[in-house]
C-alpha cells in the first residue's frame, strides 16, 4: 500500500493559507474540518469534549460554520467556547468558501495518496472542487437498502460508490445515475416539486442574493445586541418562580387531600412549566454561563422532572442545525408512527439515531392514518422521553472528558432522586391504591402534551426539501420553521417555543425577550424577500395535520393487499377514530373538503356592462339597499362605471350613480372595485389609462381611486394610487382589489405587468383612507416566477392569516392558485393549485374570485374546460366560458364541489358572501348579472 502523507506536512502555522483542494484531502483522511470567520479549524480532538454532541459538529465538516457556531458572541457558543475553538485552527482561507456536503450527510471524498502533495493545487488555481455539482439540486437520495450502484467521476479518479467510503466530495463530482435525467421514480417527481416550490418562493441561492441575506442577517444581530435583548430580564424569572411555587403547593395540599388526579393535574402543569426553563438553561440563556446553566437545568430537568439534560442537549444542537432534514434531524424522525415527507416512504437511515427508519408493514399500516393518530400519540410523549433520556445515560453517549465529563454521573444521581421522590414517596407511599396511582400519573404526564404539540407544530407544517449546500444558514432557518401567534397575555402557556423561527436564528435570547425581537426579524424578512411563516395556535394545528393528510394520500396510493392487513388497517382505523375523543378540535382538523352548494333562485340582471363587482355595507338602513354593486357600461361611445344597490340580497338592483367615465378611443376606464371604509365611506379603485385616440394604444397607465359620502350616489376623485407611462414592452397595470386591513390601513392589490409573458401581482397600502399610498410595493404573488399571475382575489381565513387566487400561466395555459399571508397580507408564501381545467390542451381556468362563506372557501372562476376552443383562437380563456365555484372546508388543503354557476357564454366573475351559507355571484353574461347560491 503506498504510504500517507501527513497532513501537519501541508500546514505549518496557523496563518498559513490552505486551499480547497487541501482541505478536501483533510477531510478524505477522516480529519475534521470546518470553517470559522476564514480560519481553518481540525477538530478531532475535541470530538469527545464537546458539550453538544460529536453529532452536531460532524453536520459541519467542509462548510462555513460561522453562523451556526458562531462568529457573533453571545449567541450560539460562550466567549469561552470562541476561545477554545482557536485553539485548534491550523491555518485560513482566502475570498468566500464554497460549501463541500460533509460526511455524515453522504459527501464523499478521495483519499490521499503518495503522490497527494503534488495533487495539491496552488492558491489561485480553479480545482475540481469548484466546479458545481449536478447533484446539488438533485431531487434523488439514497435509499438505506439500495443495491443501485453509482459512479462518481472525478478529476483525480473513478471511485466505486460500493468499495470505498473515501470518495471525492458532492462538490467537485459528476453523478450519473443508473437512470437517465428526466425519468425521475414517481417519489422523486414528488421531491422535485417540492424543491421547485421552495426555490420559487424564496431567494435565489447564488452568492450574491445568499451572501446579501448574510450580511444583513449580521446587521440585525448587532441591533438586537444593541437593544440588550440578548440581556436575560430576571424580573420575569421571579414571576414564573411565583407560578411555579403556587403549581406546587397546589400539587402537594392535593395530594394531602387525597384528590390523585387534581395532584397530578398540577404537578403535569409545573413539568409544563419548568420545561420552558430547561430549555433556556440549555442554551445558556440565563446566566450565559456554561457551567452555572447546565447545573440549573440539570436540577431542574433530571432532578424534579426525569428527563436528561444532556440527552435533550445532543438531540437540540442537531435539530437546529439540520432543521427537518429527514435523514438527519431527530425532531421529524418518527417513524413508524409519523411521516411528515414522502422520503420516508425509502427507509431512509437516520444519521442521528444510526439506524434504518424502516418502512415496514407496521409503518404501512400507521402512516395513512397518522392525522389520528398525531394527537393520541402527543399524549403520550413524556414516557417516551424517558426512555431516550435512559439510553442517552446508559449508553455513555455524552462527552466522557473535558468541562462536561462529569454531567452524565450529576444526571444519574438527578435520576435515581427523581424515581426515589416521584416513583417511591409520592406513587408508592403516600398514594394507597392502584386507581389513585394511575389516575396520579396518567393526569401528570397527559397533561403536559401541548408541550409536544408544540414542539412539532413549528417544523412539521414547514418545508423539508433539501436546497442544498449553497443557502445560507438564516435562509434555511426561516424555510424550514415557523411561529405561532398568541396574544402577549398567553405568551407563558407557550413559554417562548411559539417564536421558533427567531429562536433558531438567535438561540441565545432569552425567552422573554422574544416577542420584542419578532418585529425585528419581520422586518428582516421584508428586506431580504424571504417569506415569514406565522400561524395562529388553531391555524398551525391545521397546517401540520395538512402536512399529515398530504403525506396520506401519497401512502395510500400504494395499496396494501391481503385479508389480514386489510383488517389490521381497518381495526387501526376504527381505534384511531375512537382516540378523537382526547383532543376535540381534531375532526374539524381532518375535515377533508366535501362541501355542496346549489343554485338560488333565478339569475338576476345588474346592468347593461361587465366586470361586476359588489360589497356589503355595513349600515344596512341605507335608503336603496344593503348592498352596493359596481360594473363598466358601454354607452355612445363612453366607458362609465356605474355604481347600483340591491335591498334584497342581490335578487334585483337599480342604478344610484356613476363613479367616473371617458371617451373610449382616449380613456381605458375598467375595472372597478368597491369598498366601504371604517367610516361607512365608500371608495372604488379603477384602471384609468389614457390612449392615444388616433392610434388606440396605451400612453399612461395608472389606477384611480375615487371617493363617496353618499352610499355611491356621487364621486369625487380622491388620489392616484399608481402610475406609470407606457413603453413599448407592456408594463400595464389591471385589476385593482381593495381590502381594510387589521391594523386600520388600507391595502391596494393589482396587477403588475412587466413583459407580455411576465406579471405579478403586488400591493401598496394607505394608512390615511386613501388619500397616499405606500412607495414600497409588495409582491404577493410572481417572485422568481416568469408567468401572467394577475386577477387576484383576497379573503379572511381566520385571525391575520389570508388567502390570495389569481389566474397565472406557471403551468402552460391559465390555471388558478393560491398564495398564504400569515399576517395579514404583508407577507406571502406558500404558493399551491387551486383548479387545473380538466379539458384537452387549449382549456383555461382564470379570473378567480374568492369568498369566505361561514367555514367554507369558494373560489370563483370562468372556464372554457367544457366547451373549448380549437387552435388558434384559444389563446384567450373566455371564449366559450361559463363560471363556475369550487369549495373547501379545510381552509385550501383540498378542494372540491365544484358547480356552474353562470352559464356558457359568462366571463369576469366577482363573488360576495352573504352570511354562513349564502353566496352571492357576479359575472357577465350578456350584460352584467348575479346569482344567488347555498353553500353547505
Amino acid at each position: 500500500m503506498a504510504p500517507r502523507c501527513s497532513i501537519e506536512d501541508l500546514i505549518s502555522r496557523n496563518e498559513t493559507i490552505i486551499t480547497r483542494r487541501q482541505i478536501e484531502l483533510m477531510i478524505a483522511d477522516g480529519r475534521t474540518i470546518f470553517i470559522v470567520d476564514g480560519k481553518v479549524l481540525k477538530v478531532d480532538a475535541w470530538l469527545k469534549y464537546h458539550p453538544g454532541g460529536d453529532k452536531s459538529i460532524m453536520h459541519m465538516v467542509g462548510r462555513d460554520a460561522t453562523d451556526e457556531v458562531n462568529a457573533l458572541p453571545n449567541r450560539l457558543h460562550s466567549e469561552e467556547a470562541r476561545k477554545l475553538m482557536m485553539k485548534y485552527q491550523v491555518g485560513r482561507i482566502e475570498g468566500r468558501w464554497k460549501n463541500f456536503l460533509p460526511p455524515i450527510q453522504g459527501g464523499r471524498y478521495e483519499r490521499m495518496t503518495e503522490t497527494c502533495l503534488n495533487a495539491v493545487d496552488a492558491p489561485g488555481e480553479e480545482t475540481s472542487s469548484s466546479q458545481s455539482s449536478t447533484t446539488s439540486g438533485s431531487p434523488t437520495f439514497d435509499i438505506a437498502d439500495s443495491q443501485e450502484r453509482m459512479r462518481w467521476t472525478g478529476r483525480h479518479s473513478t471511485i466505486d460508490f460500493e468499495e470505498t467510503s473515501s470518495i471525492s466530495s458532492a462538490s467537485s463530482m459528476v453523478l450519473t445515475p443508473p437512470r437517465l435525467a428526466g425519468e425521475l421514480s414517481h417519489m422523486d417527481a414528488f421531491t422535485q416539486e417540492a424543491i421547485d416550490l421552495d426555490l420559487a418562493k424564496y431567494p435565489a441561492l447564488d452568492p450574491a442574493t445568499q451572501d446579501e441575506i448574510v450580511r444583513k442577517y449580521r446587521l440585525l444581530y448587532e441591533q438586537i445586541w444593541s437593544e440588550g435583548l440578548f440581556q436575560c430580564n430576571y424580573t420575569a424569572y421571579f414571576v414564573e418562580s411565583c407560578r411555579y411555587t403556587f403549581l406546587f403547593v397546589v400539587f402537594l395540599v392535593a395530594l394531602q387531600n387525597g384528590w390523585y388526579g387534581t395532584s397530578g393535574l398540577f404537578l403535569g402543569l409545573l413539568w409544563h412549566q419548568l420545561v420552558f426553563t430547561v430549555h433556556d438553561a440549555g442554551h445558556m440563556g440565563i446566566t450565559h454561563h456554561f457551567q452555572t446553566d447546565t447545573i440549573i437545568g440539570i436540577l431542574i430537568a433530571d432532578f424534579i422532572g426525569g428527563l436528561s439534560l444532556g440527552w435533550w442537549k445532543r438531540n437540540h444542537n442537531v435539530h437546529h442545525i439540520v432543521t427537518n432534514s429527514p435523514e438527519h434531524d431527530p425532531d421529524i424522525e418518527h417513524m413508524p408512527f409519523f411521516a411528515i415527507s414522502h422520503r420516508f416512504f425509502g427507509s431512509l437511515r437516520s444519521t442521528y439515531y444510526d439506524r434504518i427508519m424502516a418502512y415496514d408493514i407496521f409503518a404501512k399500516f400507521t402512516v395513512p392514518y397518522q392525522h389520528y393518530l398525531y394527537y393520541p400519540i402527543l399524549l403520550l410523549g413524556r414516557f417516551n422521553l424517558y426512555r431516550l433520556s435512559w439510553e442517552y445515560l446508559i449508553r455513555g453517549q455524552g462527552p466522557r472528558k473535558g468541562a462536561a465529563r462529569w454531567h452524565r454521573w450529576f444526571e444519574i444521581a438527578g435520576q435515581m432522586f427523581f424515581w426515589f421522590w416521584f416513583g417511591y414517596l409520592v406513587l408508592y407511599n403516600t398514594i394507597p391504591t392502584a386507581k389513585g396511582r394511575w389516575a396520579f400519573v396518567l393526569a401528570s404526564h397527559l397533561i403536559t402534551s401541548p408541550l409536544h404539540v408544540q414542539i412539532t407544530l413549528s417544523h412539521f407544517a414547514m418545508s423539508t426539501a433539501d436546497l442544498g449546500i449553497d443557502e445560507s444558514f438564516p435562509q434555511k432557518m426561516l424555510r424550514t420553521t415557523m411561529d405561532v401567534d398568541c396574544p402577549q397575555w398567553l405568551d407563558f402557556i407557550h413559554g417562548g417555543l411559539q417564536f421558533q423561527a427567531i429562536h433558531h436564528l438567535y438561540p441565545r435570547i432569552p425567552r422573554h425577550n422574544l416577542r420584542r425581537t419578532q418585529k425585528l426579524v419581520q422586518e428582516f424578512c421584508r428586506e431580504v424577500g424571504i417569506p415569514y411563516a406565522l400561524y395562529g395556535f388553531v391555524d398551525g394545528n391545521k397546517e401540520a395535520c395538512r402536512i399529515h393528510l398530504k403525506v396520506e394520500a401519497l401512502a395510500l396510493a400504494s395499496p396494501v393487499t391481503g385479508i389480514l392487513p386489510a383488517l389490521l388497517s381497518s381495526l387501526i382505523f376504527i381505534s384511531c377514530q375512537s382516540c378523537c375523543w382526547a383532543i376535540p378540535i381534531i375532526g374539524g382538523l381532518a375535515k377533508r373538503a366535501d362541501s355542496k352548494a346549489e343554485l338560488s333562485g333565478p339569475m338576476a340582471s345588474i346592468g347593461a356592462g361587465t366586470y361586476p363587482r359588489a360589497h356589503m355595507l355595513s349600515d344596512p338602513n341605507m335608503p336603496d339597499g344593503s348592498i352596493v354593486g359596481v360594473y363598466t357600461a358601454f354607452v355612445n361611445g363612453d366607458n362609465i362605471i356605474q355604481v347600483v344597490t340591491s335591498a334584497d340580497g342581490g335578487n334585483s338592483w337599480v342604478r344610484r350613480g356613476e363613479v367616473a367615465r371617458g371617451p373610449s378611443n382616449a380613456n381605458f376606464i375598467d375595472h372597478p372595485y368597491i369598498l366601504q371604509l371604517p367610516n361607512g365611506k365608500l371608495i372604488c379603485a379603477i384602471t384609468n389609462h389614457s390612449k392615444d385616440p388616433s392610434s388606440g394604444k396605451m400612453v399612461f397607465y395608472r389606477i384611480t381611486v375615487c371617493i363617496s359620502d353618499d352610499y355611491g350616489a356621487s364621486w369625487t376623485f380622491l388620489s392616484e394610487a399608481q402610475g406609470k407611462a407606457a413603453t413599448d414592452i407592456n408594463n400595464g397595470m389591471w385589476e385593482p382589489y381593495l381590502r381594510n386591513a387589521k391594523d386600520g390601513s388600507i391595502q391596494l392589490y393589482w396587477s403588475q405587468e412587466y413583459a407580455g409573458d411576465n406579471q405579478d401581482i403586488v400591493m401598496k397600502t394607505s394608512t390615511d383612507g386613501g388619500m397616499t399610498w405606500s412607495s414600497g410595493i409588495t409582491t404577493v404573488a410572481g417572485t422568481g416566477i416568469t408567468s401572467r399571475d394577475g386577477m387576484t382575489g383576497v379573503t379572511i381565513i381566520s385571525g391575520t392569516t389570508l388567502m390570495a387566487v389569481f389566474e397565472t400561466t406557471e403551468d402552460g395555459q391559465f390555471n388558478v392558485k393560491s398564495v398564504i399571508s400569515p399576517d395579514d397580507g404583508k407577507t406571502w408564501s406558500q404558493r399551491a393549485l387551486v383548479y387545473a381545467p380538466t379539458g384537452g390542451q387549449y382549456s383555461s381556468a382564470a379570473a378567480p374570485q374568492i369568498a369566505t362563506v361561514g367555514d367554507t372557501l369558494c373560489v370563483s372562476f370562468l372556464t372554457n374546460e367544457d366547451d373549448q376552443l380549437t387552435a388558434p383562437t384559444a389563446s384567450s380563456a373566455s371564449g366559450n366560458a361559463s363560471v363556475k365555484v369550487i369549495m373547501s372546508n379545510d381552509q385550501g388543503g383540498s378542494w372540491g364541489g365544484t358547480i356552474t354557476v353562470g352559464p356558457v357564454v359568462s366571463v369576469w366573475a366577482g363573488l360576495l358572501s352573504l352570511g354562513p351559507r349564502n353566496l352571492l355571484a357576479l359575472f357577465d353574461h350578456e350584460g352584467a348579472r348575479s346569482q344567488r347560491v347555498v353553500v353547505g
